[in-house]
């Protein structure tokens, strides 16, 4: 039996009354199951008096253990002490030094765009925020909050209303004062808007939000969009509302804007007549760097205390759209063509050179500058078609459609290279070149008329010289000085071709002093044949 089974036995056998009986089985039993306890007794204490004495053993290691690692402890302890007595005073030291860190800012700089991507004519809004090193808000009173100087690699910085600010040499920098944010703004425009109004800069921008058609985006979103090139249906769309914007008489903001623009860059502008080159986006791209100055006196030995950049793009839509509006010309030929035709007196050059003048300079009186590209290239077309439009064209109509060809000519590099303020053209500056254009033609004329006559005498020279021969031994005297005399009047031929050749067709200053010039020569001609005797 188990003990447990001897123990539940035990158990059964309690409460027995006196005079209780006992059987010899049950007695033999009982004894059995008191010595089974018993020994087992015996046998579990003799086992827990072995664990006993291992686990105090196990104790006494401990103990030892622990007392030496706790001298080792002490040792380190008191060694560890000692280091951080030495790293107090190093701590500060190098509390000293870092102090003044934390003085510095930490500038960040964004844009409202994702891409900080803008179309020209808008303006980019740029934001810096000052903060401490950790990035946590200053904490200052308002008006002790840094200053923050703005410097642009292209482009023009302007103020943004609200801040205080001092601008710098050519709009290239400005300094604003943070304010109790730790924000400082500035707006970045393109370069040549320079000229421009500020209402009229807000005007080219509010035109470029004019929706297109039903796309639901702007004509700067239009621009801006992606795999877009210049030729793209919406873009067309966008250049006819930018053209008619730019073709009003109410306000000049457009003409302004892209006049000057068409102005500042002459390579591009005299290449911009073939549209075909123009099928990608021009970007123009600005850095613009923000330092973070304790103050803006500029008396205060303070350097930079924290700076950032960011980089902004304009995309030029402007030549693609001179390219595209240029184009349009041919639908002003009909009128100019009606106009020359009509202004036509077949019986004087004069008259006709006149009239057509004064209309073209009617005509462009009150354009823009690339509108006035637009209808010399109108009325050059015209020109071209006009003699076939006549039943019967005078016999100077060739040399009055060459002359007024050239005046315009002249007249679009006039405009090219004359550089107005904010891109309007000065009135009537034609009239020189056209002058210029018909004086010339008239004493071209006239010279042509004087060689032919001068030529009809060398001739009429060439026969009486050769009828002296003849008479060899009478006139050898007169032969002698007649040779002498040919020989001058070819001398003099060659000298006025010559002049007629040099004659500078846009200074008539010139060309009235060329001519005197020429017949003066021609009338010592004249007089050296009418002295040659007769032979």
């Amino acid at each position: 039996m188990a003990i447990g089974e001897e123990i539940t036995y035990l158990e059964t056998q309690e409460n027995k009354g006196p005079g209780y009986l006992i059987k010899a089985q049950d007695w033999n039993k009982f004894v059995h199951a008191v010595i089974v306890i018993g020994e087992t007794l015996v046998t579990h204490q003799a086992k827990t008096e072995q664990q006993f004495e291992a686990l105090n053993t196990r104790v006494e290691n401990l103990q030892n253990n622990f007392e030496t690692h706790r001298d080792k402890v002490t040792a380190e302890l008191v060694e560890l002490r000692s280091l951080i007595q030495g790293l107090d005073g190093r701590c500060e030291v190098l509390e000293t030094k870092v102090d003044p860190l934390n003085q510095f800012y930490k500038v960040t700089m964004e844009t409202k765009t994702i891409n900080n991507y803008f179309a020209m004519g808008q303006a980019a809004e740029i934001t810096a925020t000052v903060t401490d090193l950790h990035g946590n808000p200053l904490e200052l009173p308002t008006n002790q909050m840094p200053w923050v100087d703005f410097v642009s690699t292209w482009g023009r910085l302007k103020p943004v209303a609200g801040f205080k600010s001092r601008g710098g040499v050519a709009d290239r920098s400005i300094s604003v004062q943070a304010n109790g944010s730790g924000v400082a703004m500035v707006y970045l425009r393109v370069e040549h808007s320079d000229e421009l109004s500020e209402a009229e800069e807000n005007g080219v921008e509010a035109a470029l939000q004019a929706p297109v058609g039903d796309t639901g985006l702007s004509i700067a979103s239009t621009i801006l969009s992606k795999n877009v090139t210049p030729g793209n249906a919406n873009v067309k769309s966008a250049f006819s509302l930018i053209q008619n914007e730019y073709e009003r008489s109410d306000w000049g903001a457009m003409q302004s804007f892209a006049d000057t623009y068409y102005m500042r860059i002459p390579k591009r502008s005299i290449n911009i007549h073939n549209p075909n080159t123009i099928s990608t986006w021009k970007d123009y791209r600005s850095i613009v760097t923000a330092f973070a100055k304790a103050d803006a006196d500029p008396r205060t030995p303070d350097q930079s205390r924290g700076s950032s950049s960011i980089q902004v793009s304009f995309r030029d839509w402007i030549t693609p759209w001179i390219c595209d509006y240029l184009q349009t010309f041919e639908t002003l030929v009909p009128q100019y063509l009606n106009t020359f035709v009509s202004g036509i007196k077949k019986t004087s050059f004069e008259t006709s050179m006149n009239r057509l003048q004064t209309e073209v300079n009617n005509s462009v009186r009150e354009a823009p500058v690339i509108g006035k590209q637009r209808h010399y290239s109108a009325m050059q077309r015209s020109l071209s078609q006009v003699k076939s439009q006549m039943s019967e064209p005078p016999e100077f109509m060739d040399r009055l459609s060459q002359s007024l060809n050239s005046g315009i000519s002249m007249q679009k590099n006039l405009d090219i290279s004359w550089h107005p303020p904010c891109g309007k053209a000065v009135v009537d500056v034609q009239e020189p070149a056209f002058e210029a254009i018909t004086q010339t033609n008239t004493f071209v004329a006239l010279a042509q008329d004087l060689i032919i006559q001068v030529k009809e005498s060398v001739k009429t020279m060439d026969t009486r010289v050769t009828g002296m021969n003849d008479s060899v031994s009478l006139l050898n005297t007169r032969m002698a000085s007649t040779e002498s005399t040919g020989q001058m009047i070819r001398t003099s031929l060659s000298s006025i071709e010559d002049k007629v050749l040099d004659i500078d067709v846009t200074k008539p200053a010139e060309i009235k002093s060329k001519m005197n010039e020429i017949q003066a020569s021609i009338g010592g001609i004249m007089t050296e044949i009418l002295k040659t005797p007769p032979g």
